[in-house]
This record gives C-alpha cells, sequence and structure tokens, in this order.
C-alpha cells in the first residue's frame, strides 16, 4: 500500500484517477456518492471522514475526482492512518473500494 506524508496543519489536495483493472477503462463515478475514511492502524477509530460534497467531481465521468484535506484534517501528528476512497452506485446497489493507502501526518518543522 502506498504511503502519503503530510506535514501537521497541510491542506493537501488529493486526485485520484480510477480505472477498471482488467481493462484500464476509467470508472465513471459521475453517479457515485463517494466516501474517503480514515481510520487509525488498528480500524478502532475513525480519524475523520470525506463525503460526497467534498470531492471535486468535475471529471468524474472520465474516472478523475479529488478532495482536499483541511488544517483540522492534518491538526495531529500521529502515527500511519489508514485511508479508503469508496464509491457508492444506488442505481446497481454495488459498493466499490477504489483506493486504500497510509496517511502518515509528521511534525511540521518550524
Amino acid at each position: 500500500m502506498d504511503t502519503l506524508t503530510v506535514y501537521q496543519n497541510d491542506t493537501p489536495t488529493l486526485k485520484f484517477t480510477c480505472t477498471y483493472q482488467d481493462t484500464g477503462d476509467a470508472i465513471d463515478l459521475s453517479p457515485a456518492t463517494l466516501t474517503l475514511k480514515c481510520k487509525t492502524e488498528d480500524l478502532l477509530t475513525t480519524v475523520f471522514t470525506k463525503s460526497d460534497g467534498d470531492f471535486d467531481k468535475t471529471d468524474a465521468a472520465n474516472g478523475i475526482v479529488q478532495v482536499g484535506l483541511d488544517g483540522d484534517d492534518t491538526a495531529t501528528a500521529r502515527e500511519l492512518t489508514i485511508a479508503e476512497v469508496e464509491a457508492y452506485f444506488s442505481s446497481t446497489s454495488k459498493r466499490l473500494t477504489l483506493c486504500r493507502f497510509w496517511i502518515n501526518v509528521v511534525e511540521d518543522i518550524a
């Protein structure tokens, strides 16, 4: 799994390009409800979440979406947390895990 390292209080924008593994074709995410959930490594505590309205879905039909983290999301330096982006398609009741990755928030160097 990949690791994203950010400094405390940084506000990065995360960009995701989603394709079908077998064909490489873009997944049309425009009808999907998207979420980003970040939990502690033991999966017991939710650190933060982003809901569908937080995502920029301008290019979602081409499988490309973006979501920004804000200062509250990165305010506390912590050990690795696991993040998961999920798409729910209500027309088919399908839920896809688009990706999982680690987020490492490190103390800002003054």
